[in-house]
C-alpha cells in the first residue's frame, strides 16, 4: 500500500499541501476497497537537527460498505442468466476490483451471444452515507451482431480462430483490432510454411449503407477501416478475413554472400528468419518448417548491415534472393551483400576537457582493452560507432568515478577525404561538458522495516560529506544484496541539493530497499535400515536482530547419533569488511545389542 499512495519521495520538501494529498490519496485508495467512512489524519515531528521530519498517517477504516441493488439495463440483454455468477450479490461487501470483475463477466455474456461490440458505460456505484450501501448501476447497449468468419485458410480449427482473432475474445471492432487479427492469421500461417502467405479484411454491413448519406464509410477493406459501432445499430456486420496461402515450402538453408566479414554463424541467433529444425513440433525448439516472411526479411537485411556499419563498412547493403529446390519443397534464403567502402578512423581529439589531460582520457577510453579485441576505436582501423560511443561512456565514466556525476560526452564525426585505395576517414571528436564535483548530503533509507539504518550504512562505502562516486554506489548494491537480508536493492542519488562552502554540489542519497522473509525453516525426515527414523530440523535468521547478521541453529537426529550446530555469521566484522563465522557443534552418539 506504501507504494501505491506513498506521494512523498524520501529527501523531499515537507509542505501542508504535499500531506493532504498523500492523505487524499490513501483514502481514495481504502474508498476503492470499500471503506467510505476511513478517516486519515496525518502528523510531522522533527528530528533534533530540525531539518527531517518523521511524517505518520493513522487511518481509521470503519465499516466496509455493503452492495444494496446491482442493476443491468442493457438494452436488448437479459441479464437472469449472467446474475448468479456475479460476486457482488445482495449484502455482499464491496470492492472496485470485484466491481470491475463483475463487469467483464457481463460483457462477456453478450459477446458469447454473438454481439462482439457492445456499448457499455462505466458502472457507477452510487453510495449512501446513511446507510453504508453502495446501489451499483450497469446500463449501455449490446450494439451490432458481428459475424466472423475466415476464408481460404481450412487448416484454422473454430476453436484456434477465436484464440488468433482478438474480434472475438476482446469484443471489439475497432479498426486496429481488426488489423491484429490480419497479422495473427499471417503469423500463423507463416509458422506453418506458408511463409508468404497474404491476409485481408472485408467488412459488409446489412441492410448497408445508402450510396448518399453523409459520412458514408464506404464498403470492403475501407469500412474495415472506418467503422463506427455507434453507426451500426440494427444492422449486422460481418467480418471475413481473406487468406491466400500460396506455396508451402520448408526453409532448409539461410546464406550469406558478398563478404567474407561476417558469416551467417555470427548473426544466426540475431535473424528472425529461422530454418526448419528436426525438434520444431516441440514448442520453444523452433520452427519445423522453418519461420520467415518479407517483413521479417527486411528486418533482417537490416540487421546486417548495421553489423557491417559496426565493422567499418558504413555504406554496406544487403539485399534478399529467394530460391527454391529442384522439388520445389525446400526455400532457401540468400542475402547478398555489396560492402562499400571501409571507413578507418584517422584521428580523435578531446574537447572540453580541464580536469583531466588528455592522455589520462585516451588511457580511459581504452582502459584494459586489448589491441586485438575491438573493445574500442584504434587508430588506424575500421570505425564503429557503437564503439565510438562505447569509448565516449569510458570518458564519461572517469570523470564519474571521480565524484563529476554530471559530466556528459558528446560525439562529433569530420569526414575526410578518402585515401587513394578509396578507403574513407574520419576523425572523432569527443565534446566533454565537466560538470561540478558532487559530495554526499545525506544518506536516506526507505523501506527497511526491521533492519537498523545504522546497520546499513555501517555494510556500505557511501558515507556523508564524501565524494559521490559511481563505484560506491555499484559497490553498496551489491554488498547489501550479499547480506541476502533485502530482496530488491535500489540506490539513487537525489537531485542536487545545493553547493558546499568549496563551491562543489552536494546531493541527497536514497536507498529504496524491500526485505525478505527474515525467518527460514527448513526440516526433512527419512528412514535408514541401518539407522531407523531420521530428522532434520533447521531454523534460520537472515537478519538477526536487525543488524544484518545472520544465525541458524541445526539438529539432525537419528537413534544412534544426534548432531546439534548453533552457526553465527557477520558479513563485516567489527566494522573490518572481512566476514566472520562462528561455529558451535555438538554430538552424541548411542550404541545399542545387536540382536540375533
Amino acid at each position: 500500500m506504501r507504494a501505491r499512495v506513498n506521494l512523498l519521495e524520501p529527501g523531499t520538501r515537507v509542505s501542508e499541501q504535499r500531506l493532504r494529498s498523500s492523505a487524499d490519496a490513501l483514502q481514495a485508495y481504502l474508498r476503492d476497497r470499500g471503506y467510505y467512512r476511513a478517516a486519515v489524519e496525518f502528523a510531522t515531528q522533527l528530528d533534533a537537527s530540525g531539518t527531517r521530519s518523521v511524517v505518520t498517517y493513522r487511518v481509521q477504516l470503519g465499516e466496509q460498505a455493503r452492495v444494496e441493488l446491482f442493476n443491468i439495463e442493457v438494452a436488448g440483454f437479459d441479464p437472469a442468466k449472467v446474475r448468479p455468477s456475479l460476486t457482488l450479490q445482495t449484502g455482499a461487501a464491496f470492492t472496485r476490483a470485484r466491481l470491475g470483475e463483475d463487469f467483464n463477466r457481463i460483457r462477456r455474456a453478450i459477446i458469447e451471444r454473438g454481439f462482439l461490440a457492445p456499448r457499455l458505460a462505466e458502472p457507477q456505484a452510487v453510495y449512501d452515507t446513511a446507510t453504508n450501501r453502495v446501489v451499483i448501476n450497469v446500463t449501455g447497449t449490446i450494439g451490432p451482431q458481428v459475424d466472423v468468419k475466415v476464408v481460404g485458410y481450412d487448416d484454422l480449427s473454430a476453436s484456434r480462430q477465436r484464440a488468433l482473432l482478438p474480434v472475438n475474445r476482446e469484443g471489439s471492432i475497432d479498426p486496429s483490432v481488426i488489423v491484429e487479427g490480419e497479422r495473427r492469421l499471417r503469423n500463423r500461417a507463416q509458422q506453418q510454411g506458408y511463409f508468404f502467405a497474404e491476409v485481408k479484411a472485408i467488412c459488409s454491413v446489412n441492410p448497408p449503407f445508402a450510396a448518399d448519406i453523409e459520412n458514408n464509410p464506404g464498403t470492403g477493406a475501407e469500412l474495415c477501416a472506418n467503422v463506427n459501432p455507434d453507426e451500426l445499430t440494427d444492422r449486422k456486420l460481418a467480418i471475413t478475413y481473406q487468406v491466400e496461402l500460396g506455396r508451402r515450402f520448408k526453409l532448409t538453408d539461410i546464406r550469406l554472400e558478398g563478404t567474407n566479414k561476417l558469416s551467417i554463424a555470427d548473426i544466426e541467433d540475431e535473424l528472425r528468419t529461422q530454418r526448419a529444425t528436426l525438434l520444431g513440433f516441440i514448442p520453444l525448439l523452433g520452427y519445423g518448417r522453418g519461420y520467415t516472411s518479407v517483413e521479417l526479411l527486411t528486418q533482417d537485411a537490416n540487421t546486417i548491415e548495421a553489423r557491417m556499419r559496426d565493422l567499418g563498412y558504413r555504406k554496406a547493403e544487403a539485399t534478399v534472393r529467394q530460391g527454391v529446390s529442384i522439388d520445389g519443397e525446400s526455400l532457401i534464403i540468400t542475402f547478398d551483400v555489396n560492402e562499400g567502402p571501409l571507413t578507418r578512423l584517422t584521428d580523435t581529439e578531446v574537447r572540453g576537457n580541464q580536469l583531466f589531460t588528455a592522455d589520462r582520457l585516451r588511457e580511459a577510453r581504452c582502459r584494459n582493452v586489448p589491441l586485438e579485441d575491438p573493445g574500442c576505436l584504434i587508430l588506424g582501423g575500421p570505425f564503429s560507432a557503437s564503439i565510438a560511443r562505447a569509448d565516449g561512456e569510458r570518458i564519461r565514466g572517469l570523470y564519474v568515478d571521480e565524484g563529476y556525476v554530471g559530466t556528459t560526452v558528446a560525439l562529433d564525426l569530420v569526414e575526410l577525404p578518402p585515401a587513394a585505395n578509396g578507403d574513407e576517414g574520419v576523425r572523432v571528436i569527443y565534446a566533454v561538458n565537466e560538470g561540478n564535483k558532487v559530495y554526499i548530503n545525506r544518506i536516506i533509507t526507505n523501506g527497511n522495516v526491521r533492519t537498523s539504518r545504522e546497520a546499513i550504512l555501517k555494510s556500505i562505502p557511501l558515507k556523508e560529506g564524501q565524494v559521490l562516486r559511481a563505484g560506491s554506489l555499484r559497490e553498496s548494491e551489491r554488498l547489501l544484496f550479499a547480506t541476502g537480508a533485502f530482496r530488491q536493492v535500489v540506490i539513487r542519488p537525489e537531485r542536487l541539493q545545493g553547493e558546499t562552502r568549496e563551491g562543489y554540489r552536494h546531493s541527497d542519497i536514497v536507498i529504496e530497499l524491500e526485505e525478505q522473509k527474515q525467518r527460514d525453516l527448513t526440516y526433512g525426515f527419512g528412514y535408514s535400515t541401518d539407522n531407523g527414523p531420521l530428522g532434520l530440523v533447521e531454523l534460520r535468521n537472515n537478519n538477526l536482530f536487525g543488524e544484518l547478521q545472520q544465525g541458524s541453529v541445526r539438529i539432525r537426529a537419528s537413534q544412534r547419533r544426534q548432531l546439534a550446530r548453533i552457526e553465527f555469521f557477520n558479513p563485516r566484522f567489527s566494522g573490518y569488511g572481512e566476514p566472520t563465522r562462528f561455529c558451535r557443534y555438538g554430538s552424541r552418539r548411542s550404541t545399542s545389542a545387536i540382536r540375533t
